[in-house]
């Protein structure tokens, strides 16, 4: 089975579940960068995970979700970190 482009879009129910899943797992991330991170994981994965799928090997739904579950909690942590380093070096600026 192949996954084309436009069924992308039946998926955001799905994807938002998923970004509650990780608040409730301690990866929290504001619903304004949350829609950010839906549009970069179609952007940078969903082509390659259209080719990956196998329908032999689990439901499409469950694969997605387990995909974007991975890539939203990396960009999540890069975000926490980049937020982090930010407020760190602002420190470092304001101080005499």
């Amino acid at each position: 089975m192949t996954i084309r482009n436009n069924e992308f879009e039946q998926f955001e129910r799905l994807f938002w579940r998923t970004l509650g899943r990780l608040a409730r797992d301690g990866y929290v991330i504001p619903p304004t960068d949350a829609r950010d991170v839906i549009q970069d994981f179609f952007i940078d994965a969903w082509t390659g995970l259209t080719e990956r799928y196998d329908d032999q090997c689990g439901s499409l739904p469950g694969y997605i979700a387990a995909a974007f579950y991975k890539f939203a909690r990396r960009r999540v942590l890069k975000l926490h970190n980049m937020r982090s380093r930010l407020a760190s070096s602002g420190c470092l600026i304001e101080s005499p």
